[in-house]
């Protein structure tokens, strides 16, 4: 099946585009590879090693953009950026690390990166996007580089022949009444949009901007009595009030004691050298599709504000909003549509907020406000916030008209308001984020504040996240395994294949209590990886090549967002001799509600390579139907809260005889989980379910004890 493109790649369809990634792991040259080449075929990636060949690579190649890993054999750190960057200065650069460290970022950028990505939280979408702005922006960058070289050649073209351009030159003498043009060039004239006559006297002086008159009076004293000073840029205003920068260049005419008699002042007009340099400056702390300041700004006003609050003793508030379900605008209305809707809302938050509040746009959907003069009482100044972003919410939340359509976009907010130990913008960003977390899993649509249970979560969280990371590096995950039965003949027709963590001091620990930190952290995706290999050769030695049971896995919506889930289940197929069609992958519906764009081309290829999928946790999310219909489903299985429930509740019951119903009118398998007495396997078998898995048939055991108690000849006879 062709894949469209991600609409990120249409503005260079008619031209090739040619990257070079440099990236010490063959995995993630293959995986940012496939990324970029998704539906694109003028898309060239030259993947190299080490700094040295990327080196040589840009020597004898002209690139697009780089894509850079900061931890390289040869080159550690910031200094491979620095090396690239010296070695080709028009060339982007985007940082694609595993480090997750803002101070880094920052630094990044400020060496001249045009972006910083990390690998744990990469997808495509992202990828693109930023690829196709770092071009952008360096193009631009280029073009005004380009034009300040060009005006410096026309500048010494200009001194050369000096005596016939139509030069600025006045002429001043210090009097009691201060510094006076004694005469004054048509030059002059020309550049001040004012007659030779008018700037006689103090009338050059008078048509400076004020706050550059006091420093160019001084200049001049410097000049007439230290006997030297540096060139002076001030601002002219003319007569219709435009303001125009001009370079003074002064030297003292003496006499034979060494007296200034007067001073002889060259102006000229540099108006569009400093347009240029403050459009380069705007480049590197402006973001280019809201013209709202960037993260490196934002960084920067929340330092200023809680510096100023340390001294008047005012609190400040760092809120960070992000808007809910984007990803759908982007692969249901296009890339285009939703840049408008970021446009729209890069709009609309500084008319929600107080006129000195800083507004900013930091990455992708999300966005960043700092209130800053907030009362000093922390409950006081919570309440101010809180009003604050309960204003911004409901302001964002008005539909937005794209293309004809009415779009509405939730928002979710955390707040975090400064405290004495809570003092960098850094921390300030991380609590606030944390904030938000927590209104995301609240429901969305809503604001939280950073509090003390907050603080611990997140001590916690990191904790675990760490932990994690040792797990899967010393190998303490393990997967056990879940038979599944067939309720008509008692025969074990498969298995569930189920993650564990043997933590080294508190034990067995069960998925629920660390899959959320894997997903939000992006280790899911590794993780992820390692258990669908385990299950393969677990189901190799189990069943073999010819047998017809089943292993069940569990996948999530990062992983089908994130990787190649298809090319990678194929190889494993491949390697271990397995049916694709003996792999079952389950998403369960509250997963499909993310899983848009890629993740949803990625579900049916898979299922068009055979492999099986099941739809988990069935009628616990939102539009079971749709994904029915929609979606490649062979599985439906029944939420062991549902089965749990028949005995006690009408209602569970009919839920249950409804989805058996619906699973065998559509040619579904329907398997019920969590069956625990013989009482519900009765009722069951009446419904006509056919499989069933639960503590009343086996609990999850580990491999060794799959493969003993339950051998390919081994069955089960129905009670």
């Amino acid at each position: 099946m062709e894949r469209k493109a991600p609409s990120g790649l249409d503005w260079w369809r008619d031209k090739p585009v040619r990257l070079l990634v440099v990236e010490d792991s063959q995995v993630h040259q293959t995986l940012v590879a496939a990324m970029l080449r998704v539906g694109a075929d003028n898309v060239h990636v030259d993947p190299v090693t080490t700094l040295s060949a990327a080196l040589q690579k840009l020597t004898s190649a002209a690139y697009d953009l780089v894509l850079l890993d900061l931890g390289l054999p040869d080159a550690a750190g910031l200094t491979g950026l620095e090396l690239v960057l010296d070695h080709t200065p028009t060339t982007p650069v985007v940082v694609l690390t595993g480090l997750e460290d803002d101070d880094t970022a920052s630094r990044a950028v400020n060496l001249g990166a045009q972006d910083y990505l990390t690998k744990a939280r990469l997808d495509p979408e992202t990828l693109l996007r930023t690829v196709r702005y770092a071009i952008e922006r360096q193009q631009a960058k280029n073009s005004l580089m380009s034009t300040l070289q060009q005006l410096a050649i026309s500048e010494q073209r200009f001194r050369r022949a000096f005596e016939d351009a139509p030069v600025g030159v006045a002429l001043l003498e210090e009097t009691a009444q201060g510094w006076v043009v004694v005469e004054a060039n048509v030059g002059l004239s020309t550049i001040v949009g004012r007659s030779s006559q008018t700037l006689s006297g103090p009338g050059f002086l008078r048509s400076l901007n004020g706050d550059d008159s006091e420093a160019v009076h001084t200049w001049l004293g410097q000049i007439a009595h230290a006997g030297q000073a540096d060139n002076l840029e001030a601002r002219v205003v003319r007569p219709d009030g435009e303001q125009a920068w001009v370079k003074l260049v002064g030297s003292a005419i003496r006499d034979e004691a060494g007296v200034a008699l007067q001073v002889l002042v060259q102006v000229e007009d540099i108006n569009e050298r400093r347009q240029a340099q403050e459009q380069i400056r705007d480049y590197s702390f402006v973001d280019a599709l809201t013209k709202l300041p960037n993260r490196l700004l934002a960084l920067d006003r929340i330092t200023q504000a809680l510096a100023r609050a340390a001294r008047t003793g005012h609190s400040v508030a760092v809120m960070y909003v992000d808007l809910d379900h984007f990803k759908v605008v982007n692969d249901s209305l296009g890339h285009a549509a939703g840049d408008e809707l970021l446009r729209v809302v890069g709009a609309r938050l500084p008319q929600a907020v107080r006129p000195d509040d800083t507004v900013a746009r930091i990455g992708g959907d999300e966005f960043v406000i700092c209130c800053e003069d907030l009362p000093a009482e922390p409950g006081a100044a919570e309440l101010e916030a809180v009003a604050i972003a309960e204003r911004v919410r409901t302001h964002l939340e008005r539909p937005v008209t794209i293309d004809g359509v009415d779009t509405l976009v939730t928002t979710s907010i955390g707040i975090a308001v400064s405290s004495a130990t809570r003092g960098t913008a850094d921390e300030m960003l991380r609590d606030a984020d944390t904030a938000l977390y927590r209104a995301k899993d609240r429901g969305r649509s809503r604001w939280e504040v950073f509090d003390d249970a907050l603080r611990e979560e997140a001590v916690g969280r990191l904790e675990t996240e760490r932990a994690l990371r040792q797990a899967l590096e010393h190998v303490q995950l393990a997967v056990h395994y879940q038979p599944v039965i067939s309720l008509a003949t008692g025969d074990v027709v498969g298995a569930e294949a189920l993650l564990r963590w043997n933590h080294p001091s508190a034990g067995l620990i069960a998925p629920e209590d660390f899959i959320r930190i894997a997903e939000e952290t992006g280790l899911i995706v590794p993780i992820g990886r390692w258990v669908l290999e385990q299950a393969c050769e677990t189901l190799a030695a189990w069943a073999g090549p010819l047998n017809g049971r089943l292993m069940a896995v569990n996948v999530s919506a990062k992983q089908l967002l994130r990787s190649d889930l298809s090319a990678a289940v194929a190889d494993l197929c491949s390697h271990y001799d397995l049916k694709p069609s003996s792999l079952v992958l389950e998403v369960t519906e509250r997963q499909l509600v993310d899983l848009v764009g890629s993740g949803i081309s990625e579900l049916h290829t898979l299922s068009e390579n055979g492999v099986r999928i099941a739809l988990d946790d069935f009628g616990t999310g939102y539009g079971s139907l749709t994904y029915l219909r929609t979606m490649p489903v062979d599985t439906v299985k029944i939420d062991r809260s549902f089965v749990a429930g028949m005995g006690t509740s009408a209602t569970d019951l009919a839920i249950v005889e409804s989805v058996i119903r619906l699973g065998t009118a559509l040619g579904l398998d329907v398997i019920a989980e969590g069956v625990e007495t013989a009482e519900q396997e009765g009722v069951l078998r009446a419904l006509g379910c056919v499989h069933a898995q639960g503590f009343l048939y086996e609990r999850a055991v580990s491999r060794e004890e799959l493969l003993a108690r339950y051998p390919v000849t081994a069955t089960r006879s129905p009670d």
